[in-house]
């Protein structure tokens, strides 16, 4: 590792001061320089190549195990632990499923409110018939609602704080728009 430093920054500071610098002998850098990658390393960097690509073949969603069985099947012997450390190395992550939230509480003692609309989704004009669902778009910063009136028109509201404080969460100020 300290010859590998040596030898990436060898143009920048003088190799006798860096040998100093982390206490290795400038005869042994250059003994080291000289020999040819070992079979192991070889064989560890192709590993890692490949399991680069299988990974991107996967859309980032193997972890170890999985991964293991898919070199297998390529024609790849090494054990899981093995594939897991050159994973952990390369800093290869597997992308974890999100679990599902159920965002709907039937069990409430709410006042539910009377259909006036009974399915006449045919208004004579603008704005006589406003249709609207509550779509939980979870996001890092906050939980956004959607609107749609009859005629298509689309808008994020954020008008219905009070209802949000009741379940402990506000939208931003200076966030009120409608489209």
């Amino acid at each position: 590792m300290r010859f590998a430093f040596i030898l990436q920054h060898q143009n920048r500071w003088p190799v006798v001061v860096m040998c100093r610098l982390l206490k290795v002998a400038r005869s042994g850098f250059y003994a080291w320089r000289k020999h040819p990658e070992s079979s192991q390393t070889l064989r560890r960097k192709q590993m890692t190549k490949m399991i680069q690509l299988v990974h991107a073949e996967s859309r980032r969603t193997y972890g170890s195990p999985r991964m293991h069985r898919r070199l297998a099947a390529l024609g790849y012997r090494c054990c899981v632990n093995f594939v897991a450390k050159l994973m952990r190395v390369a800093r290869i992550v597997a992308k974890t499923r999100r679990k599902f939230k159920c965002t709907t509480d039937s069990r409430h003692t709410l006042p539910i409110v009377p259909n006036l609309l009974k399915h006449n989704f045919s208004p004579q004009q603008k704005n006589q018939v406003w249709v609207t669902d509550i779509a939980f778009v979870p996001t890092r910063e906050e939980n956004h609602l959607t609107q749609l009136n009859a005629f298509g028109a689309q808008g994020s509201v954020h008008a219905v704080a009070p209802t949000f404080a009741r379940y402990g969460s506000r939208p931003k100020r200076g966030r009120n728009t409608f489209v």
